[in-house]
């Protein structure tokens, strides 16, 4: 009766004596795999794995000697198939006799290999450095761990479904029973979820449930081949905090799942969560590395393009600002007068909206953002006026922020970043920009100091090259005062000469032809001694207030009297409204006539001279006004225009060289400069900019400086 209960077992059995097998069932045959019969007599060890044999002998041979020793254990079991299988032994003895209970527990081992693997996944998700890292080192973990993975957020109302991943075979059954793919973009709340979502896990023994209601169907009847394993899922679900910004829930459906793996699962959320809060960190670790290095890169340019002026300078500040908050474009704009705000620099300059000037007259509260010297939303540019002052463009819109920067005087101007619609600034992003301005200010504090300091230069260079001019002027002036009075006195004599051998000899023929010769060579050398003290004679000014367009008209008028029978169209194009100079009128008078008589020369077939006056600025911002006279002859051909002005350089067979020189000593002693240049269509123009008179009104329109800006000046 006994023997039978121990055959029918479900546990092995084996009873061995002194290691001879005496008794085996057939669970243990199954165990084995050999057969009962075969098992009778032979060593109990050689059916352990060699790696356990020793140590199983030597727990027997303990017991037996009534030593302490662990009552179970588990070891490996060796089949003849080369399979192996995982048991736990239970040991008893009596008499010398040993009782061993074989329970397989192969399952088991593999569920402590497929737990082992999902406690590895979590910890190896922390050694991942981007989200999307994460996400396929969690994907492709669930599949090892033989487990169908679903990642699920809130979405509105539902649950937008980010990834299904996991094993296959089961993932396969699963899809055939519902006759569709998990793969969906959105699905409902379960109460499985609600549980999860409020206390962070939740089990469920019912699997397939819970996939069918991801897919949206029924969990309908099972096909034969795929119940077993359908049947077989179980699910947990568990909450991830952090997943591209915002909490998740993530299922786990597995066969070998059991509700005391919920804690493991939930260990796994809480590392991939852990991970997600490193990525972040690091992100933004690498986030402000780069701003502090973009900002170290800007501070650099700021002192490099300082020496080349405030527009290398501000379009170096907006490459780096667009290249730390990756926005589309930044366009720098500097206060010019008071008056306007103007677009100096741009980054890329092909993409920045058309709108190059916004008026503070018609756009008030852009002072109030200046003087208030924060950073500003602008807001949409197709649906803020502000915005839309600084981007016209209806095709393409933007979201605006405003950064002003300061200077030495004040507010000087600021920065607008450009990025597409929607888009806010971040605090630290907010932070970063009032950081630049502060760089911005301090690199055009150095660009003024460079510009001070240029100007300095150069006024001392022109200071020193106009010393030196006088002293050489007035050498050639004394030299000059000296040849004129030693031969004038001859050439009075020559002419009395050739008076009184006219009335003497009364010549005719070739006698009369050679006194003609000498009387015209006379006169010509009493024209270049008269020219001679022209230049020596000091130049004393009486200056007086007197409007442009009468002092050309004079000039003209006293010019054309001069002018050879040739037809010459004289043209006009004066600025209306041009302030007075303060001017000698018959020095300045006399120096245009020069530079008319000179054009009118150039035209012996005719053509056309064209007087022009117009608003400048002289330097630094003092305005100015152009006077110019231009001809359509042939041009100055290969004439060295750099030194046209200097006396006694002549490009005539007959010029002395000095004509020239006196309408430049005239024009500098009135405070203004000369210049000569080729004609745009042909000809020759001739340049004299002179400053207005002191305390008039300035003009509605100035010339640009070079730079294309002013920055000066507060508001």
């Amino acid at each position: 009766m006994h023997r039978r209960l121990l055959d029918a077992s479900p546990l092995g059995i084996l009873v061995h004596h002194k290691g001879i097998v005496h008794y085996a069932n057939d669970a243990l045959a199954e165990i084995t795999g050999i057969p009962k019969e075969e098992l009778i007599g032979r060593n109990a060890a050689s059916l352990v794995a060699p790696e356990d044999n020793a140590r199983v002998t030597q727990r027997v041979a303990r017991r037996m000697r009534g030593e302490v020793a662990p009552p179970e254990y588990e070891v490996v079991v060796r089949r003849p198939d080369g399979t192996r299988r995982n048991v736990e032994l239970q040991l008893s003895s009596i008499d010398g006799d040993v009782l061993v209970l074989v329970r397989d527990v192969t399952g088991r081992a593999a569920l402590r290999i497929r737990r082992f693997s999902l406690s590895h996944l979590g910890v190896s998700v922390h050694l991942l450095r981007t989200e999307a890292e994460v996400e396929v080192g969690l994907r492709v973990g669930l599949g090892g761990a033989e487990l169908i993975g679903v990642l699920l957020q809130p979405d509105g109302d539902g649950l937008a479904v980010r990834f299904v991943e996991g094993y296959e075979p089961d993932r396969a059954a699963v899809e055939r029973a519902l006759g569709r793919s998990l793969t969906v973009q959105r699905t409902g709340w379960t109460p499985l979820f609600h549980e999860a979502w409020g206390w962070g896990e939740a089990f469920s023994d019912d699997g397939y449930a819970e996939l069918a209601a991801v897919a949206g169907v029924p969990a309908g009847a099972l096909a034969a081949e795929d119940a077993t394993m359908v049947e077989a899922l179980r699910a947990v679900v568990t909450r991830v905090d952090g997943w591209a910004g915002g909490p998740a829930l993530l299922l786990l459906a597995g066969r070998w799942l059991r509700e005391d793996d919920v804690p493991v699962a939930r260990l796994l959320s809480a590392q991939v969560s852990a991970a997600l809060d490193n990525v972040r960190d690091l992100a933004r670790a690498r986030r402000r590395e780069r701003e502090l290095e973009a900002v170290s890169t800007l501070a650099r340019a700021m002192l490099a393009e300082a020496r080349g002026g405030s527009v290398p300078l501000l379009r170096a500040a907006c490459e780096v600002v667009a290249a730390m908050m990756g926005a589309r474009e930044v366009s720098a704009w500097v206060l010019r007068r008071g008056e306007s705000l103007r677009r100096a620099a741009a980054w890329p300059s092909a993409e920045v909206s058309p709108v190059a000037r916004v008026r503070l007259a018609t756009a008030p509260w852009v002072l109030d953002l200046l003087e208030q010297g924060e950073v500003t939303a602008l807001g949409d540019t197709r649906s803020s006026p502000k915005a839309s002052a600084f981007w016209r463009e209806e095709a393409d819109a933007r979201s605006l922020w405003f950064i002003p920067f300061e200077g030495q005087g004040g507010v000087r101007g600021a920065m607008v970043v450009g990025d597409t619609p929607g888009r806010r600034l971040r605090d630290d992003e907010v932070a970063l920009a009032r950081a630049v301005a502060s760089v911005v200010r301090v690199g055009l504090e150095n660009a003024e100091l460079h510009e001070e300091a240029r100007r300095r230069l150069d006024a001392l260079t022109a200071a020193q090259s106009r010393l030196v001019q006088r002293e050489r002027l007035a050498a050639l002036g004394e030299l000059s005062a000296v040849m004129a009075h030693e031969v004038r006195n001859p050439l009075g004599v020559i002419f009395n000469s050739l008076g009184s051998l006219d009335r003497l000899l009364k010549p005719s023929g070739d006698a009369k032809l050679l006194l003609d010769i000498v009387r015209e060579e006379s006169d010509r050398l009493n024209r270049i001694v008269s020219d001679l003290l022209d230049f020596a004679r000091p130049v004393n000014l009486a200056p007086r207030p007197m409007p442009v367009d009468r002092l050309l008209d004079e000039a003209w008028t006293a010019a054309s009297t001069a002018s050879s029978a040739a037809p010459i169209e004289v043209r006009r194009e004066i600025e209306p409204g041009l302030p007075m100079i303060e001017a000698d009128a018959r020095l300045l008078r006399q120096a245009l006539i020069n530079v008319m008589v000179n054009a009118m020369q150039a035209l012996p077939h005719g053509g056309s001279v064209t007087l022009r006056a117009r608003a400048a600025e002289l330097g630094h911002g003092q305005p100015a006004v152009d006077l110019e006279v231009e001809d359509s002859g042939a041009g100055l051909g290969n004439v060295d225009v750099s030194r046209v002005f200097e006396p006694f350089f002549t490009s005539k067979a007959t010029g002395t060289g000095l004509g020239l020189a006196v309408v430049r000593r005239i024009i500098e002693e009135h405070g203004g400069t000369v210049a000569l240049r080729p004609g745009a269509h042909g000809g020759a123009v001739f340049s004299a900019r002179l400053p207005v008179r002191s305390g008039q009104v300035p003009y509605n329109s100035l010339a640009t400086p070079p730079d294309g800006i002013t920055v000066g000046g507060g508001i």
